[in-house]
């Protein structure tokens, strides 16, 4: 079977769809021709190559808007190219798009599947940018959910917005699960380097991943003298020089609380990065099932996260990791448990671990993909 997966950004940035695609793609390119169309900031970068065994076709994208969109022409090599099937990652790119018409003027299938994004901002934002995101729902973006075959998610709460916003039929709609290499991210005996704790926060840093909120605490945790910490932000976005700012305030004032922000890394450093620290946290205001969360559960790492999007159904509080509220007092007591309740910690990390081999592996992913390309290609969808 031939694959086209079609991703905004693959090896560049750190996003959940993007490591999505990076891993099936590779498990993939053992028993298929896996093909990856994507786009790149860098023009030396540009053209065809084969990566792992996956053949990765990298257009240039001049122009990024709002730090996740790159605005970039495709239809010609995504119609030119044989494929069987298109699996398309989330309906808000222009690639996305694309690959819908794509899919309406050659005989091929298409598989889109939600990654998160879906429907008006929860959090307070510009006026612009709600109205912008409401117009696009009603015109690309519905375009994009009418021109392909069928429609899965990584949430379930995601599929119920799709059937109701976007009246998507039950029968077009398909879960398929998050995944993460459980091979890759495993617990480990690095050793945190310096006295008390270390916090991690891996992923876009931008006001709907709770970064601002997260900043807020750091600063509360400092002025009250607490527990001695170290809060690593990695990733890039519109909050990276905010980071940076709030980082020389803190090492002016001596607090006890420091920040260090490590901007993008490669895939192959998450691993250490993540079983570096004692807990990763995410108050996000937008999720479907994220993979860092996936992930940290994997690396034998704690999660502090939001109760939004499918992250009940995966983290259930002090059993397998810890639910938090919007408030200072509620990330405050997961950080005491973090750090002085060690029993509990092994437990829910032990727990974490058993979770994700079950319902998360690459192996079982894939299988689940399998079942639903053959759907597609047998036109029993």
């Amino acid at each position: 079977m031939r694959i086209g997966h079609v991703c905004p950004f693959v090896g560049e940035q750190m996003g959940g769809s993007e490591r999505y695609v990076y891993n099936l793609s590779r498990q993939q390119a053992k028993s298929h021709e896996a093909h990856v169309f994507t786009t790149t900031v860098h023009p030396e970068k540009v053209g065809t190559c084969v990566e792992e065994g996956v053949i990765v076709h990298r257009y240039y994208a001049p122009v990024t808007v709002w730090n996740i969109n790159p605005l970039c022409v495709v239809l010609r090599p995504l119609v030119k190219t044989q494929v069987d099937v298109y699996h398309i990652h989330s309906y808000l790119y222009t690639l996305a798009n694309q690959a819908a018409v794509a899919r309406r003027v050659t005989d091929r299938r298409a598989l889109l599947q939600a990654h998160g994004g879906l429907g008006l901002p929860p959090y307070r934002t510009h006026w612009t940018k709600v109205v912008t995101k409401h117009a696009y729902d009603l015109t690309l973006g519905r375009m994009t959910m009418r021109w392909s075959d069928l429609i899965a998610s990584v949430s379930h709460a995601d599929l119920r917005t799709i059937q109701r916003q976007f009246r998507v039929p039950h029968e077009r709609l398909r879960y398929i699960p998050n995944v993460v290499d459980t091979n890759r991210f495993r617990p480990g005996t690095e050793k945190r380097d310096g006295p008390g704790g270390v916090l991690i926060y891996v992923g876009d840093l931008e006001p709907w991943k709770g970064v601002g909120t997260l900043m807020e605490w750091v600063w509360q945790a400092a002025r009250d003298n607490g527990h001695k910490m170290t809060v690593r932000f990695v990733g890039q976005g519109s909050l990276y020089e905010h980071l940076l700012s709030l980082k020389e305030r803190l090492k002016r004032m001596g607090s006890r609380v420091s920040v260090e922000v490590l901007g993008q890394r490669g895939h192959e450093e998450i691993p250490r990065l993540m079983r570096g620290a004692d807990a990763l946290v995410l108050p996000s205001y937008w999720e479907g099932t994220p993979t860092v969360v996936l992930e940290a559960m994997a690396s034998g790492t704690v999660v502090m996260c939001t109760p939004v999007g499918d992250i009940p159904e995966v983290v259930t509080d002090r059993v397998n990791g810890l639910i938090i509220g919007r408030d200072f007092r509620s990330f405050s007591g997961a950080v005491d448990i973090v750090m002085d309740q060690y029993d509990m910690v092994k437990t829910m990390t032990r727990n974490a671990r058993r979770l994700v081999e079950e319902r998360f592996s690459l192996e079982k992913v894939n299988s689940t993909i399998e079942q639903v390309y053959r759907e597609l290609v047998e036109g029993r969808a």
